[in-house]
């Protein structure tokens, strides 16, 4: 039984493994497959490196060099990339109606002459790899809106569409590129403006920012600069008016008083694009030619508007070129303090001249306060003295540092400020490290700035959990009241025998004051005289013991009342006075309990 059942297996695997190589012998080719679904060429469009096309109209010849195509013959010139690709992917998508052999036409005694294929109207030849194809355009066929074609070589007549006639070019200015700007934007690092007002030079400092390097070194407006090639990419050539010219001055084109230098990477001269005089017969034209190419086009005038773009926009006004949210760092540093604010896991805190969290709030006010200030005017030929801006010593120096990942390409902005500008005390004088102007700005922008570290420094003053908490002791006027829970879920209950605590409400009310302490505001960082405050011996403490597994309890101290109805206040074994609310206040003088009942 078991020898039977081997054979069977083994009959079964022959039959299997000869169908299977039946089966792939008729497997189609890719390009079977593609006659099968009636597609009338084999062309792979991204293969093709070579175009030749004739016809009544054209006889023109592009080659594809770097990934772009060029004209090369009637004329050496760029070309189209979208319009050569159209053609190419048009003649991939055609498909046939009806295919004629050879032997069909010997038998009805027809010939190439009657479908037009002995003289084609048009020839298509490509280069595909190293296989070389030419497309023959005959007559129109008698039904239908088609055409007849065949594959030169082949042995086939097809009848196709006719939009691969029609779709052919009529002239060659079809497929030359019609954009004046043809560099790959990422490669320019310089970009020159030839102008009547003054030559101007841009220089690339990567990811679209740029820097004025002539007629003064300085920072550009990116989104400026960005608007101007925008409006330079868009100009497209109006006509072609000749090639291989010689003598440019025909059109004003060598004495031309607008250019455009493009300078790209790795390449030491410029491409230099010269606009010449006005055309005769349209006054909306005028000729321009790029000196390395030697053909003269007409483009729109408006690109002269572009290129006299006032200097003043293509500066950046801003004082701190960066955004707020990317910026990392802030030093404000005086002749008597100094302050260091550092962002940390999205979290600001002051790292000088103490450790401790910031107040965000008062930290993005700062932020959006100087990257919002403006340069008023700006001063390109300062004098070396610097004693006359009062910057021989700054009365005040700001440095902004942006995170490493920030868009705005700027290391720091550091900023000193010297004197008020005389005459004008609105106004104060700016040097900004690394530039070589001195800038004007709004003296406001300084005077609103503090340098106390108490403005930034965070008000929460009490952080512990309220659930962690099991018992409230309040000590004042010599009392003592003490309440407790069993657990953050029950009610405070007083420890006194005979007294009673005030309502659960009110107490878990207060508790939930204190534990997240907001001070209304920090008063002073380690008072030399507790007693300007009362807090030398405070008339209010109130101590909040934890459970043993949450680390130790704070103690509140309170102090003299302020004018405003509240008081000072500090935590024990903290160095900093600050100033509580009224109401807080008052909850805390009602003490924990309810008042003694008088016998």
């Amino acid at each position: 039984m078991r020898g039977k059942t081997v054979l069977i297996l083994l009959a079964v695997a022959l039959l299997l493994a000869a169908y299977i190589g039946f089966y792939e012998r008729k497997t189609l080719s890719s390009r079977e497959k593609l006659e099968r679904a009636g597609k009338a060429f084999l062309i792979d469009p991204e293969r093709v490196s070579r175009l030749v096309i004739s016809n009544e109209y054209v006889d023109v010849e592009c080659v594809k060099e770097d990934e772009r195509w060029r004209l090369v013959r009637p004329v050496k010139a760029r070309a189209d990339q979208a319009e050569i690709q159209r053609i190419l992917y048009d003649l991939e998508a055609v498909e046939y109606t009806a295919r004629i052999g050879m032997h069909e036409l010997e038998q009805e005694g027809l010939t190439l002459a009657d479908y037009g294929l002995d003289k084609p109207r048009a020839l298509i030849t490509y280069k595909e790899d190293d296989r070389s194809v030419t497309i023959c355009i005959g007559k129109d066929a008698v039904l239908g809106d088609s055409v007849y074609a065949m594959v030169k070589g082949s042995e086939t007549v097809l009848s196709v569409g006719s939009a691969v006639f029609t779709g052919l070019p009529k002239d060659v200015q079809q497929l030359r590129d019609h954009d004046i700007f043809f560099f790959k934007r990422h490669e320019i690092c310089e970009l020159g403006l030839r102008r009547p007002a003054g030559y101007v030079r841009l220089t690339s400092i990567g990811a679209d920012h740029w820097r004025l390097s002539q007629p003064v070194k300085a920072r550009a407006n990116r989104v400026r600069v960005g608007k101007l090639l925008d409006q330079l990419y868009a100009t497209r050539i109006a006509k072609f008016v000749a090639d291989a010219v010689q003598d440019a001055t025909l059109y004003g084109l060598e004495e031309g008083s607008y250019g455009v230098e493009v300078y790209l990477s790795g390449k030491p001269e410029p491409e230099v694009l010269l606009l010449g005089k006005v055309a005769d017969k349209d006054s909306a034209r005028m000729y321009a030619m790029w000196k390395s190419e030697r053909s003269v086009y007409l483009v729109p005038t408006g690109i002269v508007a572009e290129i006299a773009v006032p200097l003043k926009e293509l500066r950046d006004w801003r004082l701190v070129p960066i955004k707020d949210f990317e910026i990392a760092e802030v030093r404000l540093e005086s002749s008597e303090k100094t302050v260091v604010l550092q962002k940390e896991n999205y979290r600001w805190k002051v790292r000088e001249p103490v450790n401790v969290d910031a107040d965000e709030e008062a930290v993005r006010s700062l932020l959006r306060q100087w990257t919002a200030a403006e340069i008023e005017e700006f001063i390109s030929s300062p004098d070396t003295n610097m004693a006359v801006y009062g910057l021989d010593e700054p009365v005040a120096d700001i440095v902004f540092k942006p995170a490493p990942d920030a868009f705005s390409w700027t290391n720091e902005v550091a900023l000193s400020f010297g004197r008020k500008v005389p005459g004008k005390k609105d106004q104060r004088y700016v040097a900004c490290r690394g530039e070589n102007e001195i800038w004007i700005v709004d003296a406001g922008i300084l005077d609103k700035t503090t340098f106390d570290f108490l403005h930034y420094r965070s008000r929460q003053v009490m952080d512990v959990p309220s659930f962690t908490v099991r018992k409230m002791v309040l000590v004042r006027e010599g009392e003592t009241q003490a309440v407790d829970r069993a657990d953050s879920s029950a009610p405070f209950r007083a420890e006194t025998e005979g007294r009673e605590a005030r309502s659960d409400d009110d107490l878990k009310h207060l508790l939930d004051q204190v534990a997240q302490l907001q001070a209304e505001e920090l008063v002073e960082a380690s008072p030399d005289n507790l007693a300007r405050y009362g807090l030398d011996d405070p008339r209010i403490k109130l101590t909040l013991e934890v459970t043993p597994d949450s680390g130790v309890g704070k103690t509140l101290l309170l102090g003299d009342a302020t004018p405003e109805g509240g008081a000072f206040a500090m935590v024990a074994g903290s160095d900093l006075v600050f100033r509580i609310g009224a109401d807080l206040a008052a909850e805390l003088s009602r003490g924990l309990l309810k008042p003694a009942q008088s016998e």
